[in-house]
């Protein structure tokens, strides 16, 4: 989540806070996934052209 003067998440991919906040996306750990970059996540496959660019934000999670 964002510090300071606003509490709502933002998603660690698309970096945007979802118009009803964290009712439309999930946690993991402290990270926030919306449900649009989720769908997006679970459809991929590594041939897909945006595979390396969620690859490489949905690593933010541990990092």
């Amino acid at each position: 989540m964002e510090s300071g003067d606003n509490l709502l998440p933002k998603c660690i991919v698309c970096e945007r806070t979802p118009p009803k906040g964290f009712k439309e996306g999930i946690f993991i750990g402290r990270k926030f996934l919306c449900f649009g970059c989720e769908k997006v996540i679970i459809g991929l496959k590594t041939s897909d052209e945006d595979y390396c660019y969620y690859y490489n934000r949905i690593k933010r999670v541990w990092f």
